[in-house]
């Protein structure tokens, strides 16, 4: 039988702990007790695991560790032997009354608990800003599996001696410099080229353009410069770059055109604008690269040379990663359209246009390439899909774009400019802004341009003076090119400075991708397309290798550069789950324990044995005597459906919510509180009056699900309630119509969550695997969203922080800054005050100071890890030095006091800080090599759990690779996790399995989900600021300040309902 885990740990003080045993051989358990001493301790036995099939569960500890006391007592014999096979469904089991919410972890006197940082001096390093790997691969596993992932070794690399580095630099020829308009290139480009190039080749070089040309201009020049000149000169030998900025040679470039440089007309790279300006392009060397030696020694075994305590990454290693990832992407950037920095995309077979995914947009299957430095340099592909504008008539696009809008569908036609209000032509504008058409007149040449804008008057009204005289759009082409419009009401299109052209006669070029964000249905039908299975998934990659071709790719045969045809193997390690926190359904003075079966994917409802672990009616801060959670109805505009179904929808919520331990009030009395709203000016009234009669809560059923409504419900609830606090719980009528009990018993979820309950806990006994939460611990998520480059809206900051032992109730605080293509930098500005709040918010809970913060920060690439690192984390370190230098701070934590633990202020407080990065925007897949044993789901994704440290991940840094969830369909992706710093010194096991444990922690569902939930809700928390800033005024977005203090939550809702964001 497996270890069991201790049957009970009592709350605050309760008896000596005198260890016996650990069990037997035979694997029953015997007692396992700490000594006595102040507080809480270490009392009850490890109970037996539950036998269910070949195997038995572990049975986990009751409660959680407490802080405080002395440990004496022996631990006794060793730990039973292990069985068979586990079980493959979920495990429920009767444990000992415990009440979560107020027990705490132990305050352990001893090196784990000593304040202390370490110097950040290692860091300031520009050829690697992280600190180097310190930790060897984790060793805890339930089982260890064999995936297949989607890299491609590169062989032994047989790189040339030396390699060029040139510059490319364009500017006016002498001639138009009469213009006096200097190109100016600098660093700088943000992701997606807000900043600079934008999309137009491949962008491992970063540009920012301020004057003509533009970047996709710029691209063209380099092209027809390289073409006529390097390739032209050297025809049996090839470069990389990256259409930009950069070229990398194995042979120096002739010296006469580094002299000279090339002029080029703008009439040689078909410029849209009719403009005869001359550019002058130079070439300039900038380093030789020298790869002989430690270099080529390193890069062909990354991993070793770390694990032998090499700590420096070589001089050119970073150039290295650069120049492999250019001479990869050289060929299929002239093969395919690029998008992004990674994506190529050949046009769809067959004369096909493409998956049509509705509103004139198409979807583009192509492959995606990246050289990552792991162990060894891997080459990873995998699939691409965007969505293109779809290549056809103006007209038709147009049609097919309002036909997907439903408040704009069968109100708009192109055929008569009388129709557009001002919303559609935004709508149009935005699809068509900068796109290319092509169009032709009688039998000139097929011409081009881009959209600037769509003229409000139609093509009859539109007057201009011609070489005749004053005239129209209509007139002229009737006249000048014997053209009849046969929609002389229809839309005009302006195109580059000063072309006016009719749409109809204008048709949308080929292989152009859609920068804006898909619409709900657009979503689906994408989703739809790209969810595919593991097997089709790896099929399809293994089409995109041979699609690709690298075998007799000229570039990479130049550089030295062989990549392996199979996909690279490995074994990954599975994590145990932890164990879950249930009440009673037969005792509400008794709690139960259920262990997740291994696909993440539970059922409280299953037997209708389980209650919410503490429902809301216990917590709340208004309530009716008795308990009851009193609430209302609130109806949006009309009665999407009628009262008879809102009456059964809420019957069968309250009847759910009476079967899991929620209290709310009879729908009989719900349905007293009723108010229908119809103009959102009335949004406020309808919640005083709900809160007047005494409602905490308000079930608003909505007409459909838009931004039309539910951004100004949540503020008007939210804000401007201010001190008297009501929830609001959105629903749509046709879910109200449906009635299914699965979404009702999500909606549950959420609504216990939001009134302060807690749904489930996770088990302390489990933490003593990993030795990090045995002292108090504060843990943050954070994350910063960011608007679209054309939006007025600003960046939206939220960062989370549970603030008490339970780790259910994180408490929420956002801000809006600016915007990052507006000069602004990625990081969180006002951090260190923002934690400084935590910290007091945690002491004033807790009654201790944290001793650790661990923070899981979720949107940062590769490439800010350096400006992250270097600004948050001393942000973090100065908002615990605010947090000291509070006169009352070191006589604030009560229960340190009680423990004798009292820090001289001299000293000054310094909690050891673990900074880890949280990506789920990478490439890399997992494909288990034997999915009928090892698969879970219909799809038989590897299980949650998997982790892979080596091989792949990177060896001069710690980083892993965990997939937590069992996707619902599709192909799952792991999430990639980086340690960016570390003053616990925590080992792999501890960090891995805590960011495991905390998927787990999710409320919104009983399913593990696909990365922490305190990243998950700071994601949701910068969703409800952007619901926010959508209700305000462009004078209040014109200003940071004032959206700041027109978005905050007053302290008395804050304080009632942390957990009303999700």
């Amino acid at each position: 039988m497996n270890r069991g885990r201790g049957d009970n740990r009592d709350m605050y003080q309760g008896g000596s702990g005198q260890g016996t045993s650990r069990g037997g051989g035979g694997g029953s358990s015997g007692e396992r007790g700490r000594g006595t001493g102040f507080g809480n301790y270490r009392g009850g036995n490890r109970g037996g695991g539950s036998t269910d099939g070949d195997r038995s569960e572990r049975g986990r500890g009751g409660g959680f560790r407490g802080y405080g006391g002395d440990r004496s007592g022996g631990r006794g014999g060793g730990r039973g032997g292990r069985g068979g096979g586990r079980p493959t469904g979920q495990v429920v089991t009767d444990r000992p009354f415990n009440v979560p919410g107020k027990v705490m972890p132990d305050a352990i006197r001893g090196r784990n608990a000593q304040l202390g940082w370490v110097s950040m001096e290692a860091c300031d390093n520009e050829k690697n800003p992280l600190p180097p790997r310190s930790k060897g691969p984790g060793k805890e596993s339930l089982k260890v599996i064999s995936l297949t992932t989607n890299n491609l070794e590169l062989k032994k690399l047989n790189l040339p001696e030396p390699i060029y580095q040139y510059d490319v630099d364009i500017d006016l020829s002498d001639s138009d410099k009469v213009r006096k308009r200097r190109i100016e290139v600098g660093r700088g480009m943000t992701r997606g080229g807000r900043r600079g190039c934008g999309r137009g080749g491949i962008q491992s070089s970063d540009v920012r353009i301020k004057d003509p040309p533009n970047p996709k201009l710029w691209k063209r020049i380099v092209t027809s410069v390289l073409t006529k000149l390097i390739m032209a000169d050297n025809d049996d030998r090839h470069f990389g770059t990256d259409y930009m900025k950069a070229i990398y040679t194995t042979y120096p470039l002739c010296q006469k055109t580094v002299d000279e440089g090339y002029n080029i007309s703008l009439s040689e790279v078909e410029d849209e604008t009719g403009s005869s300006a001359v550019y002058h392009c130079r070439i300039t060397l900038v380093s030789k690269i020298h790869t002989a030696g430690e270099l080529q020694t390193c890069v062909n075994n990354l991993g070793e040379w770390f694990l032998l305590g090499n700590k420096e990454m070589p001089e050119d290693l970073v150039n290295l990663d650069r120049i492999l990832n250019i001479a990869v992407k050289t060929t299929l950037a002239q093969r395919y359209t690029p998008v992004g920095r990674v994506s190529f995309f050949p046009e769809p077979p067959n004369g096909n246009k493409g998956f049509d995914l509705g509103g004139g947009l198409v979807n583009w299957a192509g492959v995606s390439t990246i050289v990552t430095m792991g162990w060894k340099p891997y080459l990873n592909i995998d699939t691409a899909n965007t969505a293109f504008i779809k290549e056809q008539c103006v007209y038709t696009a147009m049609k097919e774009l309002f036909q997907a809008d439903r408040l704009l569908n069968s109100k708009v036609d192109p055929a008569d400019g009388s129709s557009f209000t001002k919303s559609a032509m935004e709508k149009a504008l935005k699809f068509l802004k900068g796109c290319q058409i092509s169009y032709k007149i009688c039998a000139k040449k097929v011409q081009t341009g881009r959209v600037t804008d769509i003229l409000t008057l139609p093509a009859r009204m539109h007057k201009f003076v011609s070489e005749t005289g004053e005239t129209n759009v209509e007139a002229y082409f009737r006249h000048y090119h014997h053209i009849t419009l046969k929609y002389p009401n229809g839309i005009c299109l302006k195109l580059g400075g000063k072309s006016i052209v009719p749409a109809e006669v204008c048709k949308i070029k080929k292989g152009q991708p859609m920068n804006g964000k898909l619409t709900e249905f657009q979503t689906t039908q994408m989703i739809t397309v790209t969810a595919v299975p593991p097997e089709n998934r790896i099929g399809q990659i293994r089409t995109n290798i041979t699609l690709i071709n690298t075998a007799s790719d000229p570039v990479l045969q130049q550089f030295g550069v062989t990549v392996e045809n199979k996909l690279h193997e490995t074994e990954a390690r599975v994590l145990a789950p932890p164990t879950l926190v249930y009440g009673a359904a037969d005792n509400p003075r008794a709690q139960k324990s259920l262990v997740p079966p291994p696909n993440g994917v539970w059922n409280m409802f299953e037997k209708n044995e389980l209650h919410f672990v503490k429902p809301a009616s216990a917590l709340v801060a208004f309530k009716e005597k008795g308990g009851l959670v009193k609430w209302g109805i609130m109806a949006i505009r009309k009665r999407v459906v009628d009262k008879e179904s809102i009456f059964n929808f809420i019957k069968k919520l309250w009847d759910i919510a009476k079967s899991v331990g929620l209290n709310l009030d009879h729908p009989n009395n719900v349905m007293e509180n009723y108010e229908e709203v119809r103009d959102r000016n009335e949004l406020v009234g309808a919640l005083n009056r709900l809160s007047n009669c005494g409602c905490e809560m308000a079930l608003c059923v909505l007409p459909y699900k838009d931004q039309e409504w539910y951004p100004y419900i949540k503020f008007a609830s939210e804000v401007t309630m201010g001190e008297r606090p009501i929830l609001t719980q959105c629903i749509v009528g046709k879910t109200i119509d449906r009635c299914q009990e699965a979404v009702v018993q999500n909606v549950l979820f959420k609504i216990n969550i939001k009134l302060g309950g807690f749904n489930y806990l996770m088990d302390g006994s489990p933490w003593e695997r990993i030795n990090i939460l045995n002292t108090p611990v504060l843990i943050i998520g954070a994350d910063v969203t960011h608007p679209g480059a054309d939006s007025k809206y600003p960046s939206l900051v939220a960062v989370t922080a549970s603030v008490d032992r339970t780790g259910v109730p994180f408490h929420m605080t956002i801000q809006a800054q600016r915007k990052a293509d507006k000069g602004a930098a990625e990081v969180i500005n006002g951090l260190d005050e923002i934690i400084r709040d935590f910290i007091l918010a945690f002491i004033n809970k807790t009654g201790f100071k944290p001793r650790k913060i661990i923070i899981f920060r979720d949107g940062v690439g590769d490439g800010q890890f350096g400006e992250v690192l270097n600004t948050e984390m001393l942000a973090i370190r100065r908002g615990c030095t605010l947090a000291g230098d509070i006169p009352n701070f070191w006589s604030m934590a009560k229960q340190d006091i009680l423990l004798g633990e009292v820090e001289s202020p001299k000293v000054g407080y310094q909690p050891k800080i673990t900074f880890v990065a949280v990506q789920k925007r990478h490439k890399v897949r997992f494909f288990c090599n034997n999915p009928s044993r090892d698969g879970v789901g219909t799809g038989l994704n590897a299980p949650p759990g998997t982790i892979v440290d080596v091989d792949i991940v990177k060896a001069y840094s710690t980083d892993y690779y965990l997939l937590s969830h069992m996707g619902i369909q599709g192909t799952s992706k792991p999430t990639r996790y980086q340690i960016l710093w570390d003053d616990s010194e925590f080992s792999s096991d501890d960090l891995q399995t805590l960011s495991y444990f905390l998927c787990f922690m999710y409320c919104r569902c009983t399913r593990s989900v696909s990365y922490p939930a305190p990243t998950y809700y700071a994601h949701l928390g910068a969703t409800r600021a952007k619901d926010y800033t959508l209700t305000l005024s462009d004078d209040v977005l014109s200003n940071i300040q004032e959206i700041n203090l027109s978005i905050q939550r007053s302290e008395v809702f804050k304080r009632t309902f942390p957990m009303h964001y999700v």
